[in-house]
C-alpha cells in the first residue's frame, strides 16, 4: 500500500495525470491518433479505450466496497481483458472514444469527490473491502496508468518527422 493519500491529494493526482496525458497528445492529428503500433500494436485511440475499461473496473471495485462487499472479478488474464477492452470500442470513432474517456474520467472524479473522508483511512473497513486504499485502487487504473502509456507515446512522437 502507498503512503496515506487523502481525497484532495488523490483529486490533484487524477486531474494532473489526465491533463498531462491530454497535453502530450494534443498536437497529434486524428490520423496519428489512429496509427497502429504506437504502444505495442495499439494506436493512441486504442490506448484510450483501454483506459476506459480500467477506470470502469476500478469504479466497480469502489461501488462494491461502498455496498459493503468485496469485488471478486472473473479470473481473466490481463492481456485478454485489455484486448477485449479495445475490441469493444473498435468500431467507434476517435471522437466517440475521447468523449467516452472524458465521461469515464468525470465519473471517477465524481465518485472520489463524494466519498466520505473516512473511506480514505488506510486501516479502515472500506480499505479492507476494497483490498487496497482508494488511491491504490484508482492510481494504477488512472493517473499512473496514463503516465505509463504516455512515456511510450512520447517516445513514438519524438520519432515523428518534423514539419
Amino acid at each position: 500500500m502507498d503512503d496515506f493519500v487523502g481525497k484532495g491529494e488523490l483529486l490533484r493526482r487524477l486531474h494532473n495525470g489526465y491533463e498531462d496525458f491530454n497535453e502530450g497528445i494534443k498536437r497529434l492529428t486524428p490520423e496519428q491518433m489512429e496509427t497502429s503500433g504506437v504502444n505495442g500494436k495499439w494506436s493512441i485511440k486504442e490506448v484510450i479505450s483501454h483506459f476506459i475499461a480500467h477506470e470502469q473496473f476500478a469504479l466497480t471495485e469502489i461501488r462494491y466496497a461502498l455496498a459493503g462487499k468485496h469485488y471478486e472479478p472473473e479470473d481473466t488474464d490481463i492481456n485478454i481483458f485489455n484486448e477485449q477492452a479495445v475490441a469493444v470500442r473498435r468500431d467507434q470513432s476517435l471522437d466517440q472514444i475521447i468523449q467516452a474517456w472524458d465521461a469515464s474520467f468525470r465519473q471517477i472524479v465524481m465518485v472520489v469527490e463524494e466519498l466520505p473522508e473516512s473511506e480514505f483511512d488506510p486501516f479502515g473497513e472500506f480499505t479492507r473491502l476494497l483490498g487496497d486504499t482508494v488511491d491504490g485502487a484508482l492510481g494504477n487504473n488512472t493517473y499512473q496508468h496514463y503516465a505509463e502509456h504516455l512515456l511510450t507515446i512520447m517516445t513514438w512522437i519524438s520519432k515523428l518527422p518534423r514539419e
